[in-house]
């Protein structure tokens, strides 16, 4: 399988072809799937929820590139419009389950350092993260 097949996908395929292979949890815009190709690289497939506008999905992979082309976020690696998803680089581990893995009681203080670094940076590229949980605030 490689990058194109991906993007060429159905919703049902990529649900049945990814179920055992979800990024966290199911959020309330959709549900992100992992995916690896034949040569080893990683994606992550942002599957909206059907009643998602596509507007708002070419919008949302715009500004997702716009902060990827200032390094802070994943490089968008296509949209789909038909399908309402979006793929693109994945991280190596999110913030949420190294946090898990090393059994954090609070956030370290360099990570902190690293949040706000990335929220300045995601200003300086005039893109504005409303919704600042865990699983979208992405370092790496």
């Amino acid at each position: 399988m490689l990058l194109s097949d991906i993007v060429n996908m159905t919703r049902k395929q990529i649900e049945a072809k990814f179920k055992d292979k979800i990024s966290g949890k199911a959020g309330k815009d959709g549900t992100t799937f992992l995916a690896t190709t034949s040569n080893g690289h990683r994606y992550a497939i942002k599957l909206f929820k059907p009643t998602k506008s596509t507007t708002n999905i070419v919008k949302e992979a715009e500004l997702q590139q716009m902060a990827a082309d200032n390094g802070v976020a994943p490089v968008v690696r296509g949209v789909s419009k038909v399908g309402k998803f979006i793929v693109m680089d994945a991280l190596k581990e999110t913030i949420v389950d190294k946090a898990k893995r090393e059994k954090w009681t609070s956030l370290p203080r360099d990570y902190k350092a690293m949040l706000y670094a990335l929220c300045v940076r995601l200003d300086e590229a005039d893109v504005l993260q409303n919704d600042g949980n865990p699983l979208n605030l992405m370092v790496d």
